[in-house]
């Protein structure tokens, strides 16, 4: 017998192919838009109420006009890098997908979502090396180097002209003087202190100061203090003789200075027209070193400054993981959390589709395991001592308190609390404080009957004299359970 076809049926099934045909075209176009999507120049107007007095609304604000870059729907300062547009895309053909498929949808947005958090990492990354490497090119030492370098480049060139002049049988005035080869600046203990510290801050900036780097620049401070460099630094700006100023540079540091050797002594309009103190000395090697009192009080100010602002703020942070834990670490943490919670309740709802907005909720707070483990147990070692234990009394009834955590010591009692264990094991309970709460209340809030286990019978009878049992608690001998009598 051949079934008569349902006319309603077969319109509704007609409606259902359609719309998806319809659905699935518009999905498409709106991929295809976003996928050939191009940043585009745009001016951006930004209102602002600087310089402005008295009262004012937001219609009489300055409108300060800028160049920027929109794509997708947000607008950069500059043009978007290619992994920025990749994730623009991602997110946005995210947000198509999850009309009609949330879950494909969802997924997809946590890709991207990822990808720009590595994309932000990896930009943070170059930040950091690019900035640290001008820094470094920037400090006494990186401008002592480029100027041996250039200057070694010269010597070079001049010794290779000179040698091939002599080569070619030059002599006397056409043949001139052999170059000399270049020393190496000046550098003293307060540029490589001021150098440090300029690389210390850039480092805490970023979350990249170790404790090592920042350990040798402390013992490096503290030994300049301790040999009374800076004392003597400023005795010599203080107008003293020379013969002081040495006697004093001699009398704690390691390196030893002749007063014979001082060349130069004078004093010199600096920055601001600051007067500072220049002394030239003759080393062993014949070299002469420079010290200028006041650059280098400067230079050593600077670096106490440094140690005294990071040293305190790990003196602040001990609860830091790191040493200068940046703001942008702080924001990337907090995305990351915020993301893990809302998997989760995507998982929840997968897995539990008449959830509750109740439900959802606390698995977005945590308070719900969105994939609850069926092996793991929830332990509570201190409340189950305490629950089965006897407080510990010094001599004269006092309690008695842990010295390290101020608690109260309790001495345990072993045996009920293995019996305790083991009834939650009988009873499928994985929680000690559900556990306790059951254990406890069925003998109206007290201690219930422990359960005990002998070889025979005589080692019953010995532990009931010694008061480890007593009638009405359950007990087990040779593999039969029963009640002590």
């Amino acid at each position: 017998m051949v079934r008569r076809r349902n006319s309603v049926l077969d319109a509704i099934q007609a409606f259902n192919m359609a719309y998806d045909t319809t659905a699935k075209i518009g999905q498409e176009v709106e991929l295809g838009r976003i996928a050939s999507a191009a940043p585009e120049d745009v001016t951006v107007s930004t209102p602002s109420f600087s310089g402005m007095t008295g009262s004012y609304d937001e219609q009489d604000a300055n409108v300060a006009q800028s160049k920027g870059v929109k794509f997708l729907g947000k607008t950069y300062d500059t043009a978007p890098t290619d992994a920025q547009m990749n994730s623009a895309r991602t997110m946005a053909m995210a947000g198509v997908l999850k009309k009609s498929n949330p879950l494909q949808g969802f997924q997809l947005e946590q890709q991207a979502m990822q990808g720009q958090r590595e994309e932000d990492r990896y930009q943070r990354e170059e930040d950091y090396r690019k900035g640290r490497q001008d820094l470094f090119s920037n400090t006494r030492f990186g401008q002592n180097q480029r100027q041996y370098n250039d200057a070694m480049a010269d010597y070079q060139k001049k010794l290779g002209d000179y040698e091939g002049a002599k080569a070619s049988g030059k002599t006397g005035l056409d043949l001139g003087i052999a170059p000399v080869a270049p020393t190496r600046p000046d550098y003293s203990v307060g540029d490589s202190l001021a150098d440090r510290a300029t690389l210390i801050s850039h480092d805490a900036k970023h979350g990249k100061l170790d404790a090592r780097t920042f350990g040798e620049f402390t013992d490096m401070l503290s030994k300049v203090q301790n040999e009374g460099y800076e004392k003597t630094l400023r005795l010599a700006q203080s107008g003293a003789p020379i013969q002081e100023v040495v006697k004093s540079f001699n009398s704690t540091g390691n390196a030893q200075v002749d007063a014979n050797n001082v060349v130069s002594d004078k004093m010199v309009k600096g920055k601001g027209g600051v007067e500072t103190r220049v002394i030239q000395i003759k080393d062993q090697n014949g070299n002469i070193k420079t010290i200028n009192t006041v650059a280098e009080l400067d230079s050593l100010g600077k670096a106490n400054d440094v140690f005294t602002r990071f040293y305190q703020g790990r003196q602040d942070a001990r609860a830091e993981t790191q040493l200068g834990m940046t703001v942008s670490e702080k924001d990337e943490a907090k995305k990351e959390k915020k993301a893990k919670a809302e998997a989760g309740v995507e998982l929840f709802k997968e897995r539990n589709p008449k959830a509750t907005e109740a439900e959802l909720a606390a698995v977005r707070r945590g308070i719900l395991e969105a994939t609850p483990s069926e092996k793991g147990y929830k332990v509570e070692m201190g409340d189950v001592s305490s629950a089965f234990g006897t407080p510990a009394v010094d001599a004269s009834g006092k309690p008695v308190s842990d010295l390290m955590t101020g608690r109260q010591v309790v001495n345990r009692n072993m045996e009920k609390e293995q019996a305790f264990f083991k009834w939650m094991k009988d009873n499928n309970i994985k929680d000690t404080n559900k556990g306790l709460a059951l254990y406890l209340g069925q003998q109206g809030g007290g201690v219930p009957a422990t359960s005990s286990s002998f070889t025979t019978e005589a080692e019953a009878d010995k532990a009931a004299k010694e008061g480890r049992i007593k009638k009405g608690d359950r007990i087990t001998i040779g593999g039969k359970t029963g009640v002590w009598q």
